[in-house]
């Protein structure tokens, strides 16, 4: 076994964002050697007033049931994203 076969990121933006994401297309990369964790942006109840309101895009379906919070990037790497749950902003 490999000394380091793991790497867990958490991000402070959304892996499915608006712009294109360096740390998204590195640990893409990183995927083809080590299996990858990204821990994904972690939406306050703000963010999703303003997902109810339309003014933001918010993956409200995850956020509200739970299901498909951990999900493969890709079938044929180690890549995986987990959306973590709805924080209180402080």
């Amino acid at each position: 076994m490999k000394a380091l076969d793991s790497i867990i990121c958490i991000g402070q933006t959304p892996w499915q964002g608006e712009f294109q994401n360096s740390a998204v297309q590195l640990l893409t990369e990183l995927s083809n050697y080590y299996r990858v964790l990204y821990v994904d942006y972690q939406y306050t109840l703000k963010d999703m007033v303003m997902g109810v309101t339309g003014r933001r895009n918010v993956p409200m379906q995850k956020l509200v049931n739970r299901k498909g919070v951990l999900t493969k990037v890709e079938e044929n790497r180690e890549l995986y994203v987990w959306l973590p749950p709805v924080m209180a902003p402080v």
